[in-house]
């Protein structure tokens, strides 16, 4: 399966570490204390502009989240090892490019030239290497935080969005496996573990590429969030669903082989307004609260009772442009305390369409 959304939310990585690689580039002449000479400028835009899009797109190609299976630790050290030979490599090739076409001479003269050497021996070659090492550091270490507490939380923590709470309209869908108690008992709490966590880690790219956020892991169950723009957009939230389904049984063979058995699931999708602000002190999280989120945990419990792979309420199916693909069938409705009608449910089908 081809994930054209994930390969564009890859392009804008890449745009978007280049663009912070030239920013940090325009710092060159003051690191090398360089204003009077215009060369200064060339080299900072042209070392931050190629070694920001180099580094976005092994970001993207190399360090990839199928490839994210080792500790925070180890990745950030293999991260700045190769970044280091890359910058290395990069500023000693640029510098003298630049040198020798301002200086009007080949490559190879600037480089075995008096000026050259001295800027490599004795010059501001450490300490332009040890600016761009800790300039792509800072850029890793800022991705690595937002990977691990989610979407935007890394930088929603650093501006201080959520401090004061506010009232958001979200897309909510409880993603849970099905059978998790017998299942939990014939693999063991360890076995079990493993085969939801390579089933959390497979499906990611899924929520991912359908602009969803994880909101949270409870037990068997992934809460993801939507904005109502990137969850309406394109049928996401709903496309997830069967990405997820379609991903898995992409795996079967290595679930069939490593656990005996293929995850299962089930989906319930609601939308509605809930309150989004930050809690605690000494372990702080931006969390949601309202009414929306109970609304999905009882459409979860019928999706369950009603034995559904997915159940979309009437509120979310709504607002959504439902593509040709997918058709929708009522089968029941939820009471909902302080709400005269109860809210619909739908069961959402994706079928295949015939060719003309």
């Amino acid at each position: 399966m081809k994930f054209t959304l994930e390969n564009e939310r890859g392009r804008y990585a890449i745009i978007y570490v280049t663009m912070a690689g030239l920013v940090l580039g325009l710092f060159y002449p003051l690191v090398a204390n360089g204003f009077a000479r215009p060369i200064a400028y060339v080299h900072g835009v042209s070392i931050g502009l190629i070694g920001g899009f180099l580094v976005g797109v092994i970001e993207f190609y190399a360090f990839k989240p199928k490839n994210r299976k080792f500790s925070f630790l180890i990745t950030v050290i293999t991260k700045s090892t190769v970044y280091s030979l890359l910058f290395i490599f990069l500023i000693v090739l640029l510098i003298n490019f630049n040198e020798s076409w301002y200086y009007n001479t080949n490559m190879i003269e600037n480089f075995y030239s008096q000026r050259f050497q001295t800027f490599l021996y004795e010059g501001d070659f450490k300490v332009i290497v040890l600016y761009s090492l800790f300039s792509v550091i800072i850029i890793i270490f800022t991705r690595e935080m937002s990977r691990k507490m989610g979407q935007g939380v890394f930088v929603n923590f650093l501006t201080g969005k959520y401090h004061s709470p506010c009232e958001e309209e979200r897309i909510f869908m409880f993603l849970d496996q099905k059978s998790s108690t017998p299942l939990a008992e014939k693999m063991g709490s360890l076995g079990y573990y493993k085969f939801l966590k390579e089933f959390y880690f497979d499906v990611t790219k899924c929520i991912v590429a359908n602009y969803g956020e994880i909101y949270r892991y409870v037990g068997d169950q992934v809460v993801i969030s939507w904005s109502v723009k990137n969850g309406l957009k394109n049928a996401n939230c709903i496309r997830c669903y069967y990405n997820v389904k379609n991903e898995t049984e992409k795996q079967r063979e290595k679930y069939l082989h490593k656990y005996r058995r293929v995850p299962k699931f089930r989906a319930s999708l609601h939308m509605g307004k809930v309150i989004r602000g930050e809690v605690g002190n000494v372990k702080s999280q931006i969390v949601f609260h309202g009414e929306a989120l109970y609304e999905t945990a009882f459409i979860e419990k019928e999706c369950q009772k009603l034995g559904l792979d997915i159940l979309v309420s009437e509120p979310l199916l709504k607002r959504i442009n439902l593509p040709v693909i997918y058709k929708k069938k009522q089968v029941g409705g939820i009471p909902v305390l302080g709400k005269d009608k109860p809210i619909k449910l739908f069961a959402v089908e994706e079928t295949v369409l015939q060719p003309l």
